[in-house]
């Protein structure tokens, strides 16, 4: 929401920072800021947002959905034990937190590709000599080209690297 937008070009600079390769082209998070805000204007802070707004609604839909079945699953299980007088294979106080740990793993993993193509996006505005030095890592990001949102570039991602591409940080 709100504080996802509030705080997205720390994420945006935090990116680039992690992805520039030696020698550095940014010498820390100001210098970023200011080289990003000159160089792309203030539209260019934002590179990548979309992406992430549109993954918060399903990655909290499966999170909750995951969640719930998971702890029904374990709830079910103890009380078919416990009707046979068997011990529970673990104690109820950890079905909550295996329920939780179980539903933020599979609704990251659900959402990856579209976490993935916010990294990307906001690589690709990075300066020319920090994407040719991607090239391996990210060959999509290394040059724009014909480019222009998130459905072009899911395209060139699975031309460039197929469906695992979309799966690789």
């Amino acid at each position: 929401g709100v504080a996802t937008v509030c705080t997205y070009p720390l994420d945006l600079i935090r990116t680039r920072l992690a992805a520039q390769p030696e020698p550095k082209v940014y010498r820390g998070m100001t210098h970023a800021m200011k080289s990003v805000y000159r160089a792309e204007g203030f539209k260019g802070l934002y590179r990548g947002l979309f992406p992430t707004l549109l993954q918060a609604i399903p990655q909290s839909a499966i999170q909750f959905a995951t969640k719930e079945a998971v702890q029904r699953l374990l709830v079910a299980r103890r009380h078919r034990l416990e009707a046979r007088n068997l011990p529970p294979l673990l104690p109820p106080s950890l079905e909550t937190p295996i329920s939780g740990f179980t539903a933020g793993c599979f609704s990251k993993l659900a959402v990856l590709p579209l976490d993935l193509t916010k990294k990307r996006m906001q690589v690709m505005g990075a300066p020319q000599e920090v994407r040719q030095r991607l090239q391996h890592s990210m060959p999509v990001a290394s040059g724009q080209g014909g480019i222009k949102g998130i459905a072009s570039l899911w395209v060139e991602i699975y031309r460039s690297e197929g469906v695992r591409g979309f799966f690789r940080e």
